[in-house]
């Protein structure tokens, strides 16, 4: 081979670059296309959003959830902004604002095959948000979310949760036997974590009170059920309870689907 043969291979762009030039271009078309189109397409008439604008690198929706027997109708927004090098991690990942009422929060969401991560959730959940959710009465005071993951498996169901969500307390009116039992609840923190039970994984949310103190443990399974463990250093903070057991002991166990809370 000559001197300017080899010379002109040198210069050549290989064929590695002229793929990775494509790869990008793909990403910066796909970036531009319009949300609104997309949703036309994926999700026509969709009942619960109700406007759309933006593209996929960056947009926001409104959105409504109808009222049922056990909530109120919720509306809120979302803001986005894509992460396109995540896709070489074999992700669709996007930062996220969500804006309910006065709840605000952000973070990190993730979509895999067969998995949804949540990361780096932080905000206020506020009160009014809360009696839209279930029909309780709560104290005026909202809840502090810090720093929060959560990954689902579609199979093997909470394979990851990290974080914690902490609350002043106060007066709390639920539901029990057709009668609002009060509670005065303490500061208190949820620390969240997964646990195996079976073949699947659970979202364990551990309640402590400031003193690190256990006063109940919820744990939820990935069809959505929901077990519940009071212990009696909390429920002693119930005027109508009556019962006596070491603190630590748990005095009330519940299972039941989480929408019926």
């Amino acid at each position: 081979m000559s001197r300017n043969q080899s010379s002109d291979t040198a210069k050549r762009p290989s064929k590695v670059w002229g793929l990775f030039a494509l790869i990008i271009l793909m990403v910066c078309l796909l970036g531009q296309l319009p949300i609104s189109w997309i949703t036309q397409r994926v999700i026509p008439n969709n009942p619960y959003i109700q406007w759309v604008s933006g593209n996929i690198w960056h947009g926001s929706a409104t959105w409504q959830l109808p009222a049922t027997e056990q909530s109120k109708m919720l509306n809120g927004s979302a803001t986005w902004q894509w992460k396109p090098l995540k896709l070489f991690t074999g992700k669709f990942s996007a930062d996220v604002e969500i804006s309910i009422d006065k709840t605000k929060l952000n973070g990190e969401m993730n979509f895999g095959l067969q998995s949804m991560q949540l990361q780096k959730l932080s905000g206020r959940i506020h009160q009014e948000t809360l009696a839209s959710m279930v029909d309780w009465q709560l104290p005026d005071a909202p809840i502090q979310v810090n720093n929060v993951g959560i990954k689902v498996d579609k199979t093997t169901g909470f394979d990851e949760a990290t974080g914690q969500l902490t609350w002043v307390g106060g007066q709390l009116g639920y539901p029990y036997n057709q009668v609002v039992q009060q509670i005065n609840l303490p500061a208190l923190k949820i620390e969240l974590s997964t646990e195996k039970k079976a073949e699947n994984k659970v979202l364990h949310a551990h309640i402590v009170n400031q003193e690190d103190k256990t006063l109940g443990d919820l744990y939820l399974d990935k069809e959505g059920m929901l077990d519940i463990s009071l212990t009696q250093r909390l429920l002693e903070n119930a005027p109508s309870y009556q019962g006596s057991a070491p603190q630590d002991s748990p005095v009330v166990s519940v299972r039941q689907p989480i929408s019926s809370l």
